[in-house]
């Protein structure tokens, strides 16, 4: 399954949103997907409830995505975004699907690790992470979902870390890997993994490669190199899902993004 998810409210930033028109409009004009239909402009988006900017919208949307996923029931997904936080109903109905056996790598500049009374800007696109893992009981308590455990959680790019996302990945032995880790190294990690699912953030990207994203953050990976690390995950690994986020309009096709839409649709067309 395919599934164009443009939630943006998490980072408060409507570039994201037209981030993930403009791959609709470039790269999947012949692509049979779903869609999520996400409020372009609401009031509401920025009040502040349980210490998260836009709770109740995101809420909504996170219970209306996982209901979607539930009634489909795909067995491997591609998502497309919107921001980080479009990724949270897709990596929780795989864990609901696999259970145990999802391992999730989040490729990131950031973790996305603190949790509500940790964040500084209270923007939900710091806290999916965390929110996945059980840190966001607020958002999740009651849609039903298996929360990952720490173990199934690995980061690898993140170089622009809070202190709390620190002390978490510290105190829960959460694997962290360098942008410069190879694919010998990766594969390595996660040689006992069944089921992977792959949460790519653009900003895990030096934006002298890639500067179409909202947080760039300097000294990040080659597109070779993560091309190469994708494709050595799919003869490794059971790949079953991919998410693809945090993209702005450039206003024309590039090859790298051609790569990974391509990437994503054999993902989800896998046998």
């Amino acid at each position: 399954m395919v599934l164009l998810n443009p939630v943006w409210q998490g980072g408060g930033d409507l570039n994201t949103l037209e981030g993930a028109n403009e791959l609709e409009n470039l790269y999947l004009q012949q692509v049979k997907y779903s869609e999520t239909h996400v409020l372009r402009n609401n009031r509401s988006g920025k009040r502040v409830e349980n210490q998260i900017q836009g709770y109740t919208i995101l809420r909504g949307q996170l219970h209306e995505t996982l209901s979607l996923l539930r009634t489909e029931e795909p067995i491997r997904l591609f998502t497309i975004g919107g921001g980080c936080d479009a990724d949270l109903a897709s990596i929780l109905y795989m864990n609901e699907s696999c259970g145990e056996t999802l391992s999730l790598l989040w490729l990131d500049a950031h973790g996305d690790l603190n949790a509500p009374e940790e964040s500084n800007t209270e923007l939900f696109y710091g806290m999916v992470a965390r929110a996945a893992l059980g840190g966001c009981p607020k958002m999740t308590d009651d849609i039903g979902a298996r929360l990952l455990k720490p173990s199934q959680y690995t980061l690898i790019g993140g170089r622009d870390l809070d202190a709390p996302e620190k002390r978490f990945i510290s105190n829960n032995n959460i694997r962290i890997l360098s942008e410069k880790c190879d694919a010998a190294e990766l594969t390595d990690a996660l040689k006992n993994v069944k089921n992977l699912y792959i949460h790519l953030d653009l900003d895990v990207l030096d934006p002298k490669y890639c500067s179409y994203t909202p947080v760039p953050v300097e000294n990040g990976m080659a597109p070779a190199n993560l091309l190469k690390l994708l494709k050595e995950l799919r003869s490794r690994c059971n790949v079953i899902g991919f998410g693809l986020f945090e993209y702005i309009p450039c206003g024309e096709k590039k090859n790298l993004m051609q790569e990974l839409i391509n990437y994503g649709l054999s993902v989800a067309k896998d046998k």
